[in-house]
């Protein structure tokens, strides 16, 4: 009986996908090995599970680095800009969140969004405040240099 030709796609089951992952992870570090027995060749081989862990290979004629350092210089790829480039896109990501943040709480400042905030009750002797039976307090702590903005009831 002849085996009919497997269709790839992602694997919708969680355990069955872990659990060729690390198959087929395995099987591929294998022909690796054997590769760099075989024919002396430099192979260099990461692999990061959707977990986030890594997984290396490199043939034990050559360092991960020394391989690395080799493509770039084949390639014409300056690593060091590639790590600068990094560095800036990560302090990029930062900054967007702080700016994201720092937009929600003047929209919380503001009434715009009370997503978030908490709800609690003052007794208030300023009429004033009391605005269609909604009051608003600014809570401000001064040792930690927090905002805060709740809704009274």
């Amino acid at each position: 009986m002849r085996k009919g030709k497997t269709e790839i796609k992602r694997i919708d089951n969680a355990d069955n996908r872990h659990f060729t992952f690390f198959k087929r992870k395995g099987e591929l570090l294998t022909k690796a090995n054997e590769l760099t027995i075989l024919t002396d060749a430099e192979i260099g081989l990461i692999i990061f599970s959707s977990s986030g862990k890594l997984y290396e290979y490199h043939s034990p004629s050559a360092s991960m680095e020394e391989i690395i350092n080799k493509y770039g210089k084949t390639t014409n790829i300056n690593l060091e800009d590639l790590n600068h480039q990094q560095q800036l896109h990560s302090e990029m990501v930062k900054i967007r969140q702080e700016i994201d943040e720092l937009q929600m709480r003047i929209k919380q400042f503001t009434g715009e969004n009370m997503t978030g905030l908490r709800c609690i009750r003052l007794s208030c002797k300023r009429p004033s405040l009391i605005c269609k039976g909604v009051a608003f307090a600014m809570i401000m702590n001064s040792s930690s240099g927090m905002h805060a903005s709740a809704i009274i009831n």
